[in-house]
This record gives structure tokens, sequence and C-alpha cells, in this order.
């Protein structure tokens, strides 16, 4: 994800709410507002702002490991590895409502 903030959609259910599954380079604030106003979302419920929390929680991965005397397990190595750096490092592209917003 880039430095923009991202969102998501929660759609109300009569089983229960969820939280719409969507791409990240469709979760900027200008493609979703234009998908709600075009109906893309029925019932929507909320909106909510995404975080980047992956340095928090390699950190409290890591101190788990360590406090419980254990290796990190290997299929969570990308997430340490990921933490080491901004998200907005990893994605070339800016989403095209960025200048907009």
């Amino acid at each position: 994800m880039s430095d923009e903030a991202r969102y998501i959609v929660e759609i109300r259910h009569r089983s229960g709410n969820y939280l719409a599954e969507v791409d990240l380079d469709r979760a900027g604030r200008g493609t979703v507002l234009t998908d709600l106003l075009a109906g893309q979302y029925e019932a929507a419920a909320r909106v909510y702002r995404l975080e980047d929390a992956t340095a928090e929680f390699a950190r409290a991965v890591a101190q788990r490991c360590v406090d419980e005397g254990e290796d990190v397990p290997l299929w969570l190595a990308d997430l340490l590895d990921n933490a080491r750096e901004p998200a907005s490092a990893r994605f070339n592209a800016k989403l095209p409502e960025a200048a907009a917003t």
C-alpha cells in the first residue's frame, strides 16, 4: 500500500455484517466514494480507514517468541521482513485518485 489511506466498506447482511473484499488498488478514498455512489456496495453500513500495523504485529510476534523461548515460525518470516520498510516502498504506482484527494 502507498502512504495514501485505504478504506474498506462494512456491508449489512441479515446473517451478520461483513467487510467487503476489495483489491488494494481499489481501496483509495476516491474509488470507494465513486463505488458507493454507483451502488457497488449494497447495504453499506460503515466505512473504515485502514492503517498498516505490520511493524506493531511484527514486534509483538518477535517478543512473544522471545518470551516463550521459541523461534519465529517460518510462515511469519515475510511479516517480519515487511516490517523493516514502509508499505509505500513495496509499491511503485500511485493510485489515480491520489491527486484528487
